[in-house]
């Protein structure tokens, strides 16, 4: 199977290449993501290169940015992501 799809959506799994099976882990993946983005108008697993993203999503921990308005978010929602 051929990889396709945005890679900063993209689970550790799949950038590495251990696994290019497609289920709902893919989807919980990215809808995390996208409810990251929507929060923080960041990514969570940034870099300059394609391979700095890869590298920053398969071993960077997910952070989120120490802002005001960060700060604002629930404990319940941060967990939920």
């Amino acid at each position: 199977m051929e990889k396709a799809g945005t890679l900063k959506f993209m689970p550790p799994e799949i950038v590495s290449s251990q696994d290019i099976s497609v289920d709902s882990r893919i989807d919980s993946w990215s809808l995390g993501i996208l409810m990251f983005y929507c929060l923080t108008k960041r990514y969570p697993f940034e870099g300059k290169t394609a391979d700095e993203i890869k590298k920053n999503i398969i071993e960077q921990k997910l952070k989120f940015p120490q802002t005001p308005h960060i700060e604002n978010i629930s404990t319940p929602c941060k967990k939920f992501i």
